[in-house]
C-alpha cells in the first residue's frame, strides 16, 4: 500500500507537532528544575561585623550551645523576612 503526497504530508505534519510537543515539555522541564535550583542554592557571602556585637554574638551563641554562624544566619533571615514583608498590610 503506497502513501500519497497528501498522506505523507499529513504525517510529516502531525511528526513535526508530535517532536515539537516533547521539546516544550523538556524546555518546560529544564526552566523549572533552573528555577528551582536557583532558588534554593546556597550563597556565600562575606560581612564585615563590627567587633562589639561579633563579640556579643559569639557569647550568645557561646551560651546557646550552638555555633555562632547560626546565630548570625538567624538574625540575618529574621531581617529578611521582616524586609520582605514591610510595610504590613491591612
Amino acid at each position: 500500500m503506497a502513501l500519497g503526497g497528501a498522506e505523507l504530508l499529513i504525517l510529516f505534519i502531525l511528526f513535526i507537532l508530535f517532536m515539537g510537543g516533547i521539546a516544550a515539555i523538556v524546555i518546560v522541564i529544564v526552566k523549572l528544575t533552573q528555577r528551582s535550583n536557583s532558588r534554593g542554592a546556597s550563597t556565600t557571602s562575606t560581612i564585615n561585623i563590627d567587633p562589639s556585637i561579633h563579640a556579643a554574638l559569639t557569647e550568645i551563641a557561646a551560651r546557646d550551645g550552638v555555633p555562632a554562624s547560626s546565630v548570625v544566619n538567624g538574625l540575618l533571615n529574621d531581617y529578611i523576612n521582616k524586609r520582605r514583608y514591610w510595610p504590613p498590610t491591612q
